[in-house]
């Protein structure tokens, strides 16, 4: 599968600023491109300093928007998990994280993304071993 960068930024889970990082991006993402609302749309994870503690790349993208840009994903090796709403989404990364410190899954931290389907669900792909 091949995703479109439409723009990315620099962050860290833990830090206070991510947040308005991350609306920011998508807000600019939203504006540059106003039919990616209309789209399944992409938040991909990539280049971790080391694991879900560290900072990483976090790129909003789409299949149908070309940019010049882009990542080449192949999906056999992921686990997904899923979310009823984008309102989950956080509490799906604490079970992620969760997962991962009880041994439950083993991540390869290479690159994992969020789906945004048009019915509101959110997808969460994440690389294992």
């Amino acid at each position: 599968m091949k995703i479109y960068v439409i723009d990315s930024i620099r962050v860290g889970n833990f830090k206070e600023e991510t947040l308005d990082k991350i609306v920011g991006l998508w807000e600019n993402c939203n504006n540059q491109y106003p039919e990616l609302q209309d789209l399944v749309r992409y938040g991909i994870y990539s280049d971790y300093e080391k694991d879900y503690r560290g900072d990483y790349n976090l790129a909003v993208g789409s299949t149908d928007i070309e940019t010049k840009d882009s990542i080449n994903i192949d999906l056999n090796d992921y686990k997904i998990y899923k979310a009823k709403t984008n309102g989950e989404i956080y509490s799906l990364w604490e079970e992620i994280w969760d997962d991962e410190e009880n041994g439950k899954i083993d991540r390869l931290y290479n690159v994992d993304f969020e789906r945004y389907n048009l019915d509101g669900t959110v997808d969460i792909f994440i690389g294992i071993k």
